[in-house]
């Protein structure tokens, strides 16, 4: 055979991960995996000790898992006759009998354990996102890209974990905890990149990867953004809301002036008295519009606004822990 008539290898097809190029996947972990290396001080740790972002969501892990863990029964014992429930050491019973003891040692006692009720079967963590232009410059997109995109591969990695059969298994009230990410961008455009029915997989993680670097100059039309939050709020979530299965938190994302204030003001109000739990994270110049929307006269801690841009990522991380690790 010549060598012109040799067969030319073709070329390696690119090897997949979950439905992405391996190659992407591994991108976006890097990405994560940075993030998730954030330095926690003592005084915001759950544990009260310097961790990580990746630590904390594995202590928040443990914190849920403990209170909804089924109760094993336990005995209290030895104890005497009057005090027991059940015979269980008939030597000890016997002996006492034969001493003349009326009320002889030898037997346990059930101990009795207080049940926590817990309600809460799901947790929806929701967040619109500013997209605008002036993030861009700013830098700020790349905060805000790092605290959500991290967050939701975190989110993914704690539902694995308690849907695993284990632990499920264990549990008496097992948790769901699900996501709503949306954006705001100029020119009136709003988007929506996840819903609280999708499902959060290594393909959505690479999409949003790419999503939170699409910019749009223009004042930020989060009224319009807001709106459709609003839409998809059912009357059946409502319902959930009110009799306290569902617990339900919006994070709103900005760093300018918005659109519509009175607007937004006013949705912000409506959501809360349905039951949502609203707060806001603002950068620089949107840190006052931020504070306006988001206020809260019973939870000062409703809105963060880090002078620095880095400290975002904590601030985040800070608003979601204080309601998750309480359900």
């Amino acid at each position: 055979m010549g060598q012109q008539d040799e067969e030319i290898p073709e070329p390696e097809k690119p090897k997949m991960f979950e439905g992405v190029p391996f190659t992407k996947w591994q991108e976006v972990e890097r990405f994560i995996n940075q993030v998730n290396s954030t330095p926690i001080p003592a005084e915001m740790s759950i544990s009260k000790k310097p961790t990580t972002l990746y630590e904390e969501w594995r202590a928040l892990f443990d914190l849920i898992y403990r209170r909804r863990e089924v109760s094993q029964r336990s005995f209290r014992g030895p104890v005497r006759q009057s005090e027991g429930d059940y015979l269980d050491d008939v030597v000890d019973a016997y002996i006492d009998t034969k001493a003349g003891e009326t009320d002889p040692m030898g037997y346990k006692k059930e101990a009795e354990k207080k049940k926590e009720v817990l309600e809460v079967t799901e947790f929806e963590d929701d967040v619109v996102l500013d997209l605008t232009g002036s993030m861009k410059s700013s830098g700020a997109y790349l905060e805000q890209k790092k605290m959500v995109l991290a967050n939701s591969a975190n989110i993914m990695g704690l539902n694995r974990r308690l849907n695993l059969s284990y632990n499920k298994n264990s549990m008496k009230a097992p948790l769901s905890v699900k996501t709503h990410i949306a954006s705001f961008k100029g020119s009136n455009t709003t988007q929506l990149h996840h819903t609280r029915d999708d499902q959060m997989n290594e393909k959505k993680l690479c999409e949003l990867y790419d999503a939170f670097d699409d910019t749009e100059t223009g004042m930020g039309n989060l009224h319009g953004a807001l709106v459709q939050y609003r839409a998809s709020i059912t009357s059946k979530l409502s319902k959930k809301i009110k009799q306290g299965k569902l617990k339900k938190v919006l994070t709103i994302i900005s760093d300018g002036e918005v659109n519509n204030q009175s607007g937004i003001v006013s949705l912000v109000s409506e959501l809360r008295e349905l039951g949502i739990i609203v707060q806001g994270i603002g950068f620089g110049d949107g840190s006052e519009s931020i504070r306006v929307i988001c206020h809260n006269p019973n939870d000062p801690q409703a809105t963060a606004t880090p002078d620095n841009i880095k400290g975002a990522t904590i601030a985040r991380h800070n608003l979601l822990v204080k309601h998750l690790k309480n359900i």
